[in-house]
This record gives structure tokens, C-alpha cells and sequence, in this order.
């Protein structure tokens, strides 16, 4: 019995784990079943953030994320 309620509990884990993208749906951009996810993470008072958000992360959007 105890076997079996592992193979359970290590079951839901996984299909959890396989749907963990779910918590980023309001702060993510593009195809979610693409092969390549690109995490951010800056800070409003860092200079290079803000030269990255000004710069490269429009340029990144425009020519990877709006085509597919």
C-alpha cells in the first residue's frame, strides 16, 4: 500500500511539475511550447537593467518573439 502511494504522489508531482509555466501567464511573451524560454530578471534602480529594457529586450522581442 505504502508503494503504491508513492507512485501517486510522485505521479501528480510530475504532471505538476510538467505545468509549472502556468504561474507566468501574465508575464510571459511568445509560443509557450517553444524550445528556448528566456527568464528576466532586473531591478528598476540598476543602470545596466535599464540600458538591457531600453535597448536589447525591445530588439529581442521584435525580431524573435513576433515572428514565432
Amino acid at each position: 500500500m505504502n508503494v503504491k502511494l508513492r507512485a501517486v504522489v510522485l505521479l501528480a508531482l510530475a504532471a505538476s511539475l510538467a505545468t509549472a509555466t502556468d504561474y507566468i501567464k501574465g508575464n510571459s511573451f511568445g509560443n509557450p511550447s517553444a524550445p528556448v524560454m528566456v527568464e528576466v530578471f532586473s531591478d528598476f534602480q540598476c543602470p545596466g537593467c535599464k540600458v538591457f529594457h531600453d535597448t536589447e529586450f525591445s530588439r529581442l522581442m521584435k525580431e524573435y518573439v513576433a515572428p514565432g
